[in-house]
């Protein structure tokens, strides 16, 4: 025998009753307030037949398959993005300098998570001098990179966009950095890179791991290289829209310190990589004890580029480095 579900409009209590289908439209009392059915909103739903129903609806739904799909939150799953390294090739007595990195920031604020920025001081204008800028911010990796890809000859301040070649030139001034960037953001990834970074601060002793997984075929070129980056630095830095000129509490964020692995890393594999192979790398570096550099400020980026063919940045990923 069927059971039906009623609810009281007096009290609105609800309550089931057995009866059979004729029944449905016999005087019907509340248990609860004793109102008969005239003053009852009768739902006449058998359970047996909702759960009829159900099984036909289960039945006639198509299986879907894992990985399922998650509630849109407008948030942006960036971990099986492509991401975007902006090299901001600067110098601390360079006058144009402050507003490319004012503009690289507000890149950064758009693009989010998508964008990972880096400053390398190379060139004439970071060079120390006088007895402001007696800081030295150069590295022998970024002396590197500047001397192989010309950026501060060709003037600072300028960049590189995953270093890929726009129109014949690598070199990007600021106002074509946007463009440059965009040009990746519809770019499905080729690989991806998973992150891991321990700093013992007694020690100074860093442990890095890197796990990429290749989702298409990798060339025996792919390099992986680890550099460290330091953000909040204050010192001198020559500012042309700033008066005076010299400012001597300037924030130098994004900073390049040094390269675990050399300016342009470490072969990932002699041989071509087959898809879906993933891959571990550790590394562990002692920070010299002479170095400034605040520990909680540190973060480590690790990017796969094709060496010697187009020098172009496949996948790029960034982490704050963890304290113990």
């Amino acid at each position: 025998m069927p059971t039906y579900i009623y609810k009281c409009n007096e009290c609105g209590t609800k309550f089931e009753k057995f009866h059979k289908v004729k029944e449905i439209l016999e005087d019907i009392i509340c248990p609860n307030c004793n109102s008969s059915s005239a003053k009852m909103k009768i739902r006449k739903i058998s359970i047996n037949a909702f759960i009829l129903f159900m099984l036909i609806a289960i039945l006639s739904c198509d299986v879907i398959d894992p990985p399922y799909l998650k509630e849109n939150n407008h948030t942006e799953d960036t971990n099986s993005k492509r991401k975007i390294l902006l090299e901001d090739y600067t110098g601390f007595r360079c006058p144009n300098c402050p507003e490319a990195q004012r503009l690289a920031e507000q890149l950064k604020e758009t693009y989010k998570d998508r964008l990972i920025l880096m400053a390398v001081h190379a060139g004439y204008y970071a060079k120390p001098q006088g007895s402001l800028y007696t800081y030295d911010f150069r590295t022998n990796v970024g002396n590197e990179l500047d001397k192989f890809f010309g950026n501060s000859t060709a003037g600072n301040p300028n960049g590189m966009v995953n270093r890929a070649t726009f129109l014949g030139s690598k070199i990007l001034y600021p106002d074509q950095w946007e463009n440059g960037i965009i040009s990746f953001l519809d770019q499905k990834p080729k690989i991806l890179i998973s992150l891991k970074s321990i700093l013992n601060q007694a020690t100074r002793e860093l442990n890095v791991t890197v796990e990429m997984k290749f989702l298409e075929q990798g060339k025996s070129n792919y390099h992986l290289a680890i550099y460290i980056t330091e953000d909040s630095i204050v010192n001198y830095q020559t500012d042309k829209n700033a008066n005076p000129p010299d400012v001597k509490d300037y924030v130098h964020n994004h900073v390049l310190r040094e390269s675990l692995n050399g300016a342009w890393g470490d072969q990932i594999s002699t041989d071509d990589i087959p898809q879906n192979t993933v891959i571990r790398k550790i590394y562990n570096y002692t920070i010299p004890s002479e170095k400034d550099w605040r520990y909680n400020k540190l973060n480590i980026i690790a990017y796969i580029h094709d060496k010697g063919d187009t020098y172009e940045i496949l996948q790029v990923e960034e982490q704050p480095i963890e304290l113990k």
